[in-house]
């Protein structure tokens, strides 16, 4: 399993710390050590090489949703790949959209345990 994203991943993450460390139940230390591990297998993409054709697709899909996650769609719209997020309100209108190239993380989850098992 490959994981892709840009630099903008850390800015978003530090935005919502608080809540991710709320909703995970998890001490700073734990939420730090799974960050770093999680973080350490995502490669990350120089957002400049993201061709601008891209940016104005992912525009038109979310800058009525969330602009922040412009980004991470033209990265997934680019690389023909899956958009991990758990954001309900992104997946919902990108689905009202017919842009259904979604994984949430408990799907993500998933696929790596079936992953760990055939090896």
């Amino acid at each position: 399993m490959n994981l892709y994203t840009t630099s903008f991943l850390y800015q978003e993450l530090s935005k919502h710390k608080a809540k991710l460390i709320s909703i995970s139940k998890y001490s700073e230390v734990e939420f730090q050590r799974a960050f770093d591990l999680i973080t350490q297998k995502i490669k990350i993409i120089n957002f400049d090489l993201i061709p601008k054709k891209y940016y104005e697709i992912a525009y038109k899909l979310t800058s009525d949703i969330d602009e922040n996650d412009i980004e991470f769609v033209a990265l997934a719209e680019h690389i023909k790949a899956k958009l991990w997020t758990s954001d309900h309100a992104l997946i919902k209108g990108l689905k009202k959209k017919n842009w259904n190239r979604i994984i949430t993380t408990k799907e993500l989850y998933q696929l790596s345990i079936k992953e760990r098992k055939r090896k």
